[in-house]
């Protein structure tokens, strides 16, 4: 699943008996352009994925270590960088 906005669907896919996993995306709730409101929703989400996905994929070293060093993330976490060249 694409980012931690959608941890309350989880259930859905493990009622098949599917791994889940969610791209942890950024720390959205700490971005100054949402809302007080937005930013509970995120974070509330983001506390969501830790108990409802697999695995919590970070898609940065940075992202990763932020899930490595928070105490709430008991999860696996798999780094993923992309690559691209510049044309």
């Amino acid at each position: 699943m694409l980012g931690y906005g959608t941890s309350v669907f989880c259930f859905i896919p493990k009622l098949f008996g599917k791994v889940v996993c969610i791209n942890m995306d950024g720390l959205e709730w700490k971005r100054s352009k949402w809302s007080k409101i937005a930013k509970i929703y995120f974070r509330f989400m983001e506390y969501l994925s830790t108990i409802t996905a697999n695995y919590l994929i970070a898609d940065s070293s940075e992202i990763q270590q932020y899930l490595v060093l928070n105490t709430e993330f008991k999860k696996k976490s798999i780094l993923f960088i992309i690559w691209s060249e510049i044309v």
